[in-house]
């Protein structure tokens, strides 16, 4: 129940006799209003955390594509020096490697948002399985019918390859 501009919840029940006369009343009423209040300030706190993290993502992907691009221009025109193109190879891989970390802090930035529902572990586990690079390892997973109760997005955060 909303009573002006706080939130008061109530709760109660009645005692009745046999011929459906109230007897008695009970119940409980609670203020809540500054409760509100301070879910709805973390809310909108994290609406802008989340856009000001976006924007940075952004901004790093734009100068990691920019360095990948050069790396490789460079790594075709470099002399056929194995030390150059051993240290080359070296700055190509750690791009990849920053890139997708980057890219895994998107995932980990959505979890949590969305409402947790019960998810079959070994589904998850399965799914996130495919996004590894595997090389002939067969995963066996026997959780049976397990179930975790939570964000749609936790099988993300199960496997991360870097």
């Amino acid at each position: 129940m909303v009573n002006g501009s706080g939130y008061i919840p109530g709760d109660g029940s009645q005692i009745k006799t046999k011929m459906a006369t109230t007897l008695r009343v009970t119940g409980i009423i609670q203020d809540i209003t500054e409760m509100k209040r301070y879910q709805d300030a973390i809310k909108e706190a994290n609406k802008k955390l989340n856009l000001l993290s976006s924007i940075t993502r952004h901004d790093l992907m734009n100068q990691i594509t920019g360095l990948s691009g050069y790396s490789q221009l460079l790594s075709e025109i470099l002399p056929q020096d194995t030390v150059m193109q051993k240290y080359m190879n070296q700055i190509i891989e750690l791009t990849r490697s920053i890139r997708s970390q980057v890219e895994f802090t998107r995932d980990y930035q959505n979890m949590g948002v969305k409402s947790p529902r019960w998810q079959n572990v070994e589904s998850m586990a399965k799914s996130a399985a495919k996004s590894l690079a595997l090389k002939g390892l067969d995963i066996q997973i026997k959780t049976g019918s397990l179930e975790i109760f939570a964000d749609t997005d936790a099988g993300k955060g199960i496997c991360q390859h870097p």
